[in-house]
């Protein structure tokens, strides 16, 4: 998959993290629309905060760039822009805090206490 400004083949944890995005919001939505038990409430929202925190860092992690080519250069044309992975430490630290409460969210779901 390209992206059309450009023929630079679009990252695969860029989609990822545009779907994880759409899954927080919709899993924090969730349990307010369902009603669901006490035990189950606060795992789907800690869930939910996990893909928001992962959605996040991988989003700094790909910032958008500017492509500068020889033919931009010589033709003086505006400089497209694609979205390669630039590991940042914020993004990293997103990363890490969304593992740690997704591993929080599966506890509590197997273990409700």
């Amino acid at each position: 998959m390209t992206t059309p400004e450009t023929d630079t083949p679009v990252q695969p944890l860029f989609i990822a993290a545009c779907a994880f995005f759409v899954t927080a919001a919709i899993l924090f939505i969730t349990p307010f629309v369902l009603a669901l038990p006490a035990y189950l409430f606060k795992s789907t929202l800690i869930l939910s905060a996990s893909f928001a925190a992962l959605s996040t860092g991988e989003l700094l992690n790909h910032p958008k760039q500017k492509l500068v080519t020889r033919e931009t250069v010589k033709t003086g044309q505006e400089p497209q822009y694609h979205r390669n992975r630039n590991p940042c430490s914020l993004g990293n630290l997103f990363d890490i805090g969304g593992l740690l409460l997704l591993f929080i969210a599966i506890s509590s779901f197997f273990f409700p206490h």
